[in-house]
Parts: C-alpha cells; structure tokens; sequence
C-alpha cells in the first residue's frame, strides 16, 4: 500500500525504550528527548537563613544523597567549590562556598550533618567525594551507595559507567555538560569562576540524577 512508504512520525517512546536497552547513546541524542530539567526545585542555598532551614531538613533524613563540585579532578590537588544535596526526585540544593557566606562558616555549618552517625551517603564515585570532604576536616561516617559502583557491579562488560551515559541511558535525560560551565583546552577555566546559578542547576542535575540512578540500581 502507498500509506506503507509515506514518512510518518516516529513513535518516540517505543524507539527511545529500545535505543535504551541497545545502549544506542549517540542514537539516543538524535531523539526529541525530555529536557524538563524542574530547574525550579533546583535551590541556590546562599544565605545564613536559608542554610539553617536546609540543614534541619536534611538532619530528618537518613540518606542524603551528595555531590560536590571542586576545582581539579584528582582529590588530593582540588579545592572544594560547593556541595549539591538531594532527598527527593526532581528536588535538589546547591550550596556554594564561595558565595555570600564565607567558605569557614559553611563548613561549620555542614560539617556535623556530614559527620551524623547513622546517616547513609549516596553518590557517583563517591569516593572522590570523600576524598575532597576529608581535606576539609569534614569524615563521612556512612556511605550507603555509589551508583558507579553499582553500574560497574550489574554491568561490568560495558566501559559506560559515568552519570552522563547512565543519564541518558536510563532517565533518557541528556545532562549540562561541564564543558559548557568551563570550557576545555587552554581556554578552560576554573569551577570557582562559573556564575552561581548556573552551577547551581549543573551540581543540581547531578544530585539529582544520581539518587534517581540508586533507585534504579538497587531493584535491579
């Protein structure tokens, strides 16, 4: 029949769910995907107030998920630029350390909720995490899930573990690349002079993207 060789639209979802399961990321990419980031439950946490009000949030908890945002890729040689938490899908805060309150104050602050005892940190190889939150004199007391490890564990034949192939891959979310903040090459620059509010939303979609990862993990 004629109507069999006419272009029709794809249905996206079927062919997003299938180019998901072949892990076709590049095909993925191609695709009209969902690009809600809910940047509006994305907070900036830059004052003493709002701080004290998230730190009480968060000390109800008993996971929190983590991501900090730093100056260099190796642990040892980073200087911590600022902290992104989520509890909640689609919810998450960034609180910088060099924005309004001092990079002192903000560590006295977050310091004793990071310290908790019987409180489970997750995270995407959060060992770097702990790595930069130690040079601090901030010692995470429980880690309770790192998604690349998780990812490595269920999948171990594949080579694509970082959150932006998992992202995509699995939450069909392409996310803010880092080049995008800081560039690349010889004009690249540092974390610490990337505008707040866009850091915000990056270390945000992180977070974010991780604890929705460990959900899907840990079913698994």
């Amino acid at each position: 029949q004629p109507s069999f060789f006419q272009l029709k639209n794809p249905d996206v979802p079927r062919v997003k769910q299938f180019f998901q399961e072949m892990h076709f990321l590049s095909l993925l990419k191609e695709l009209p995907l969902n690009t809600e980031t809910l940047q509006e439950h994305y907070s900036l946490v830059n004052d003493l107030e709002s701080l004290e009000q998230l730190l009480k949030k968060l000390e109800q908890e008993t996971r929190i998920c983590i991501d900090t945002e730093t100056t260099h890729l190796h642990p040892m040689l980073a200087q911590l630029v600022g902290i992104g938490f989520a509890i909640k899908a689609g919810h998450a805060w960034y609180v910088p350390l060099n924005g309004f309150l001092s990079k002192e104050m903000v560590i006295k602050k977050i310091k004793p909720l990071l310290e908790k005892k019987g409180m489970g940190f997750i995270g995407h190889n959060i060992k770097y995490d702990l790595h930069v939150l130690k040079n601090e004199t901030i010692s995470l007391q429980s880690i309770y899930f790192d998604t690349i490890l998780a990812s490595y564990l269920l999948h171990p034949n594949t080579q694509r573990h970082s959150l932006d192939e998992l992202s995509l891959q699995r939450l069909g979310r392409e996310k803010i690349s880092i080049e995008s903040l800081i560039g690349k090459g010889k004009k690249q620059k540092s974390m610490l002079d990337v505008p707040l509010d866009l850091i915000k939303d990056y270390c945000c979609e992180d977070v974010d993207c991780t604890l929705q990862l460990k959900e899907q993990l840990e079913t698994e």
